[in-house]
């Protein structure tokens, strides 16, 4: 464009050099316009002042516009403020809620601590106990049997007071059903609420593909947009060789002015000589009258040509807006950069947290994955040891039945000798007959009794060594015991960091969610820019209208010249043929022609340039119309992001309506909680008073009220862990939150399994510690035998002695025999009882380790699909990172375009200042040639 400018400007310099005519009697011919016939078209003069105009009152609009964008940008970050700030107050809340549950779970902690000390205190006092029993003589057990009976009174009252406690536990049971039932409803409501997230996931989905499609509609515009910028370089090259033309043309203008300068001089001498030949050359007026004709017609022709500058000028004023234009718009295209720039900045950072995140997860992943292979390591070393214990326990089961076949045999034995005492009566009767009978007798008895006393000893050595292996039984028990509260522990571990996992979900899921936003940020910044392509077009149009009509003008212009060249070319050579007569008139006419072929050879090159210029605006409104088209298209793909956005916007809404509920009712459920712990924490203080106060029976009493206190406390933790369930259900979303409640659950009945194999073995141990105790009566029993033998040994002795103290000693003898059989029941009896008793129990825990390993099973399917689940976050994690990726590059490259335009635009605004520059000096030029020639 600025080369048109400049061939105006050459074209007014050769016409002021041309249409310089020598001053004298030619002086009044200037002022008689209106004898020249008027070729130019008269609306030239009028159309700058319409198109200054129509110029400012696209200025005003185009600045109604920017006002209505500026809003409207104002309000978009008003939003995002909003937003943020919305976002600050979530991660408050979560902030809140997990300090919550950190509290719960060091209360739960210090809880199962308190169960443990007291488990352990239990079995120290029972050892106690046991010693204690041991210790004592069958004579102070007589005397506890009393004192017991009124204990076992007192236990009674006891035990109607812990009925009346245990209806109230009822009652409490019956409310956690209650709130377990709400619970229920609650997840029915999240299991709404997760469908309303897959829901929305889908929606973001389809705004995802709606930006793809976008991304693809701005790759095409950017390759137009290229497109254009090559063109630009061309004629950019174009420009700056046409310059240097022009420069070159100016310097050759320069000397022809200064050899006009020296032409007009030699006139003026010419016409100071004219002047004093005009009464010698009387003829010459005709000639000189000739040239005053011809001086009008070049007057005609100046005036022409100044029509035409007034319409390259405005043209130029044209460019000049033009250009402006583009500097806005290459100055909002850096704005967009920077702010690309920044998103990118944003999304790099988002993309090295959400990398360490991974990273962070598959750690975690494959520590968990180890402790959970230790367990079931742990948990089949267990089984196996619980096997042995069994196989232990069955043999000593059969020791028993051998020790109870034994003691069987030892009746026999005590049967056969009160027969053989009775024998003995009725032979000490007949002594006098059969002493010599006696003797044998005696002799035989006394071998008898050797034997039983030998078979005795191998008895007591036989319960010595059953004694033994119940000890370390009990000890292997014992250590059982600690490798269960170990496994807890673990598990304990393992749920901390399944919560970990969880919260580095949530992280995720939040980082997502800004990625959302920073897209949604990206849409509107696209809108924005499709906004202002559409206001590009709108101004584009009425300038593509405007070019057409002034390229309609410069075609009638053209016609206009060629007749007025054809009408000149007439003119000369009237004017040749008339000067032929003139010498001195001849020469002035001879560079009259000259310089008219100048004229009519720059006519041409500027004809050309028109012709170029023609072929232009030709191609840039091809490209006008392939962006009106490609904006339209924008327009469409904007309406259908804005109605995306809108609807993110709704629920992002009730997104957060749903956390504020969720945060009250977990509130009011922690205060619930807090209430009911506290209850639990007295009835528990009561309940240890009680059970301390208790004696021996009334401590077996106590331990079972303890073991269903315990069993309650185990409920409640049970409740208070589905509450923490429900808690961490509310933020998570969707298939997860079911599944990791479907796994608390079982970890829940995994604990309720191991307390209760905990229990069972604990009774294992009282069963031990009471056949301990039957062993030792047994043997105590025995030793008694050993007595009564030895006393019946001194008393067949007196028999001897005197048979009147036989009878007597016969008589004792019976009863005492009498008392030991009873006995011997009372501890057959017991033994019955204890054997029962295991029996029960090892099925108890052979129930319980089926429950166990169903448990486990359950466990490692959970694992497996969480680990599923982590292995879908990766892999959307991933396509996050790589659109991200994407987006950087695009806006990397939009960067670089824009920089190229901004350069080009910087060139283009040098060579605008340098021909501005130039125009003012050729104006200058020609107002001095002007002052000149006047």
């Amino acid at each position: 464009m600025g080369l048109l400018d400049k061939a105006r400007a050459a074209r007014e310099r050769e016409e002021q050099a041309a249409g310089s005519p020598p001053e004298g009697p030619s002086a009044p011919s200037q002022g008689r316009p209106s004898d020249a016939p008027s070729l130019s078209p008269p609306p030239l003069v009028l159309r700058p002042e319409e198109r200054l105009r129509e110029q400012e009152a696209q200025l005003k609009a185009r600045e109604g516009k920017v006002r209505d964008l500026e809003s409207r940008d104002l309000a978009i970050r008003a939003r995002e403020s909003v937003l943020e700030t919305r976002d600050q107050d979530l991660r408050g809340r979560e902030s809140a809620l997990e300090a919550r549950d950190r509290e719960l779970r060091a209360r739960e902690q210090k809880v199962g601590q308190q169960e443990l000390r007291g488990k352990s205190l239990e079995e120290r006092e029972w050892k106690v106990e046991a010693a204690e029993f041991r210790a004592r003589s069958l004579d102070e057990r007589e005397r506890d049997l009393k004192s017991r009976e009124d204990a076992l009174r007192a236990v009674a009252g006891k035990e109607q007071r812990l009925e009346t406690e245990r209806a109230a536990l009822e009652e409490g049971r019956r409310q956690l059903e209650a709130r377990a039932a709400s619970l229920g409803d609650l997840e029915r409501t999240l299991k709404g609420s997760a469908e309303e997230a897959e829901a929305r996931r889908r929606a973001l989905q389809d705004d995802e593909n709606g930006l793809s499609a976008l991304r693809t509609e701005l790759d095409r515009r950017k390759a137009d947009i290229e497109a254009a910028e090559t063109g630009l370089t061309e004629r950019l090259l174009a420009l700056e060789t046409r310059e240097l033309a022009c420069s070159e043309r100016e310097n050759d203008l320069g000397e022809r002015a200064r050899a006009l300068a020296a032409e007009e001089s030699a006139l003026h001498r010419r016409e100071l000589d004219l002047r004093k030949g005009e009464e010698r050359l009387r003829g010459v007026e005709e000639s000189a009258a000739r040239n005053e004709q011809a001086r009008d017609a070049l007057e005609q022709r100046e005036r022409e040509l100044s029509g035409l500058k007034a319409g390259i000028e405005a043209d130029r004023r044209e460019l000049h807006s033009e250009r402006d234009r583009l500097e806005d718009q290459q100055i909002a295209l850096e704005e967009k950069g920077v702010s690309l720039a920044e998103t990118e900045k944003r999304i790099n950072v988002r993309e090295k947290a959400l990398s360490d995140a991974e990273e962070a997860l598959r750690l975690s992943r494959e520590r968990h994955r180890k402790e959970v292979e230790a367990l079931e390591e742990r948990r089949v070393s267990l089984e196996r040891d619980i096997k042995a214990a069994s196989a232990q326990k069955a043999q000593m089961e059969e020791s028993l039945k051998d020790l109870q076949s034994r003691r069987e045999e030892l009746e026999g034995v005590e049967d056969d000798l009160g027969r053989r005492a009775a024998d003995l009566e009725k032979r000490a009767q007949e002594l006098g007959a059969a002493e010599g009978d006696l003797d044998g007798e005696r002799s035989r008895f006394e071998k008898e009794r050797k034997t039983a006393q030998e078979e005795l000893s191998r008895r007591e050595e036989a319960l010595r060594s059953g004694e033994d292996r119940l000890a370390s039984a009990s000890e292997q028990l014992r250590r059982k015991d600690t490798e269960l509260a170990e496994l807890q522990s673990r598990l304990d571990e393992a749920r901390r960091s399944l919560d970990g996992r969880e919260k580095h979900i949530v992280e995720e899921e939040e980082q997502l969610q800004a990625t959302a936003n920073t897209l949604g940020a990206r849409e509107a910044g696209l809108r924005a820019k499709e906004a202002e392509l559409r206001e590009l077009a709108a101004s584009l149009d009425p300038k593509q209208k405007a070019i057409r009509q002034e390229l309609r003008a410069l075609e009638r212009e053209k016609e206009s010249d060629t007749r007025r060249k054809e009408e000149l070319r007439a003119r000369e050579k009237a004017v040749s043929a008339r000067e032929k007569a003139a010498a001195d008139a001849g020469e002035a006419l001879a560079a009259a022609e000259k310089d008219a072929r100048l004229l009519e050879r720059r006519l041409s090159d500027r004809e050309r340039q028109v012709a170029e210029g023609e072929s232009r605006c030709a191609a840039l409104e091809g490209t006008l119309a392939a962006r009106a088209a490609e904006l339209e298209r924008g327009t469409a793909a904007a309406g259908k992001a804005e109605a995306a956005l809108e609807e993110r916007e709704r629920s992002v809404k009730g997104r957060e309506q749903e956390v504020a509920r969720g945060a009250e009712s977990v509130q009011a459920r922690e205060a619930v909680l807090s209430g009911t712990s506290a209850e639990l924490s007295e009835q528990e203080k009561g309940l240890e008073k009680l059970s301390r106060e208790l004696g021996a029976r009334a401590a077996e009493a106590g331990r079972r009220e303890e073991a269903s206190r315990l069993y309650e406390q185990k409920l409640a933790a049970m409740e208070k862990e589905v509450e923490q369930a429900v808690r961490e259900l509310g933020q998570k979303r969707g298939a997860q939150e079911e599944r990791e409640r479907d796994l608390a659950g079982r970890e829940t009945a995994l604990k309720v399994s191991v307390s209760k194999a905990a229990r069972l073995e604990e009774d294992l141990a009282g069963q031990s510690a009471r056949l301990e105790k039957a062993s030792k009566d047994l043997a105590a029993r025995e030793r008694r035998l050993d007595k009564q033998e030895g006393e019946l040994v001194s008393r067949t002795k007196a028999l001897d002695e005197s048979e009147i103290t036989r009878g007597v000693a016969a008589a004792k003898r019976e009863k005492e025999l009498s008392k030991l059989k009873e006995r011997q029941d009372r501890g057959r009896a017991e033994l019955a009882a204890a054997q029962k008793e295991s029996a029960r129990l090892s099925e108890r825990l052979e129930k319980e380790l089926a429950g166990a390993k169903c448990d486990r099973q359950e466990l490692s399917r959970g694992s497996e699909e969480v680990a599923k689940r982590e292995k879908a976050l990766s892999a959307q994690a991933a396509e996050l990172a790589e659109r991200a990726a994407s987006l950087d590059e695009e806006a990397r490259r939009v960067k670089i375009r824009e920089r190229h335009i901004e350069e080009e635009e910087e060139h283009l605004r040098k060579r605008d200042r340098e021909l501005d520059e130039k125009e003012k000096r050729v104006r200058e030029m020609k107002e001095r040639l002007k002052g000149l020639l006047r």
